[in-house]
C-alpha cells in the first residue's frame, strides 16, 4: 500500500460571503499522524472536506502525492481515502459484516471479502462473531471500531477522521484512540483528525495543526505546541495542561 502526502496551496472557501478557509499553506508528510484543532467554526470540518472533494467550490490547489485532487475523478480519489465521521453511519439493517464489507458494494461487486471483513474485527479488537450482528446491538465504542473498520476496508493510504471519538465516555474514547494510533502506525497510514478534545491531540498526533478564524496558525510537534508564545494557541493549549498538572499533583500527594 502506497503512503499518502498531502500538500495544501493558498486553499480558501467561502460560502455565502463567509470566509469559511483562508490562504492555507501546509504539507503533511507520509506516515504523519496529524491532529487538527481550534474553536467551533475555525475551519476544521471543512478543511477535511476540501481534502476528500466533498467541497467543489474551494480555491487553491489539494494535492495527494503531487497529483491535483481537482484533475482526478471522485471515484479515483476515494479508492485511496478512508472517512470517518463522528455520527458513524453505519447501516441499522445491515449485519456488522455487511457494514464493513460495504466499500466492495460501492465498487460494484456482489459480496464483501469475508477473509478482510474477519481480519479487520481482529486488527480493531472486536470479536469474531461480531460479524452477524446488528448496530444496534453494538455498544458506542463497538459501533466506532466497526466505522473504522470500514474505513480501512479498501486499505486506504489516507484516513480522514471528523471528531471520531466525540460521542464516546472519556475512558472509550482513551482506549479507542489509542487503538486507532497503534493501528496507523501498523499500517503505515497517513491519517487527518479533527478533533475538539486538545488533550485527545496531544497525546496522540505527530504535529497538530491549529486552525483558527479559517487560518492555519501553528503547525507544530505537541511539545513545541506546549511552548508557543501565540495567544490563540495558549488558549486551547493550557487548560488541558494545567489539568494534567493537577491530576499529577493528586498522584504525587496519594
Amino acid at each position: 500500500m502506497d503512503i499518502a502526502r498531502i500538500e495544501l496551496s493558498d486553499l480558501a472557501l467561502e460560502k455565502g460571503g463567509t470566509r469559511i478557509l483562508r490562504g492555507i499553506d501546509l504539507a503533511i508528510a507520509k506516515g504523519e499522524f496529524v491532529a487538527v484543532i481550534g474553536a467551533s467554526g475555525a475551519g476544521k470540518t471543512s478543511l477535511l472536506r476540501c481534502i476528500n472533494a466533498l467541497v467543489p467550490d474551494y480555491s487553491g490547489r489539494v494535492l495527494i502525492d503531487g497529483k491535483d485532487t481537482a484533475g482526478l475523478s471522485h471515484q479515483q480519489l476515494r479508492r485511496g481515502i478512508g472517512y470517518v465521521l463522528q455520527n458513524i453511519g453505519l447501516f441499522p439493517h445491515r449485519t456488522v459484516a455487511e457494514n464493513i464489507g460495504m466499500p466492495s458494494r460501492i465498487a460494484g461487486k456482489r459480496r464483501h471479502d469475508e477473509a478482510r471483513v474477519a481480519e479487520l474485527l481482529e486488527m480493531m479488537e472486536l470479536p469474531a462473531d461480531m460479524a452477524r450482528r446488528y448496530p444496534a446491538e453494538l455498544s458506542g465504542g463497538q459501533a466506532q471500531r466497526v466505522a473504522i473498520a470500514r474505513a480501512l476496508y479498501s486499505r486506504p493510504a489516507l484516513m480522514l477522521l471528523d471528531e471520531p471519538f466525540g460521542a464516546l465516555d472519556p475512558a472509550t474514547r482513551a482506549s479507542l484512540g489509542e487503538a486507532y494510533r497503534k493501528r496507523h502506525d501498523e499500517a503505515g497510514l497517513t491519517s487527518v483528525m479533527v478533533t475538539h478534545d486538545v488533550a485527545e491531540a496531544l497525546a496522540l498526533a505527530d504535529r497538530v495543526l491549529v486552525m483558527h478564524g479559517g487560518k492555519a496558525i501553528a503547525f507544530a510537534p505537541p511539545a513545541q505546541l506546549a511552548a508557543s508564545d501565540d495567544a490563540a494557541v495558549r488558549a486551547l493549549v493550557d487548560p488541558p495542561l494545567r489539568q494534567a498538572r493537577a491530576l499529577l499533583d493528586l498522584k504525587g500527594g496519594a
